[in-house]
């Protein structure tokens, strides 16, 4: 389960026990990425960098 703020986001059930139908038994690593720029939102405002992320906590949860 992902959740956000203790929101539940998304639930991936284990239907399939393959390693290619079900990745999730081998080690997970989380990236955590500030990304400026891009298309969508337009141009960087330069006036803005250099910027900050700050990051309080991340929970990661494992079902025994």
């Amino acid at each position: 389960m992902f959740a956000v703020d203790g929101t539940p986001i998304h639930t991936y059930r284990k239907v399939d026990a393959s390693a290619a139908g079900w990745p999730f038994d081998k080690p997970q690593y989380l990236l955590l990425d500030l990304a400026i720029g891009g298309d969508m939102a337009g141009a960087v405002d330069e006036s803005s960098l250099p910027a900050a992320f700050f990051i309080d906590y991340v929970r990661v949860y494992q079902r025994r």
